[in-house]
């Protein structure tokens, strides 16, 4: 998990979204150990955000090698989803 917080300078060099919410702490970028398990992590995150065991989660974005989440405010109780080509693809 790649909790690490993004100074505005290390998420512009590194091409993150010019709104990312690693830049205000409020997103984390999951990588399973095994690539092969991606789909399952997300149906996990999906399981969890419908029980409502995850209600602060606002945003998954589905990439290539990880699941973006993130605690944005949801809009009309959405969550707000995507799939990504990398960074600079989030929402």
């Amino acid at each position: 998990v790649d909790y690490s917080y993004r100074t505005p300078a290390y998420n512009t060099r590194v091409g993150g979204a010019r709104h990312s919410r690693h830049v205000l702490m409020q997103a984390a970028d999951i990588r399973p150990v095994k690539m092969s398990d991606l789909f399952r992590l997300v149906r996990i995150i999906d399981g969890l955000w419908m029980t409502h065991d995850y209600r602060h989660l606002g945003g998954l974005g589905i990439y290539s090698g990880w699941v973006h989440v993130d605690v944005r405010p949801r809009v009309n109780g959405g969550l707000a989803r995507w799939h990504g080509d990398g960074l600079g693809a989030e929402q």
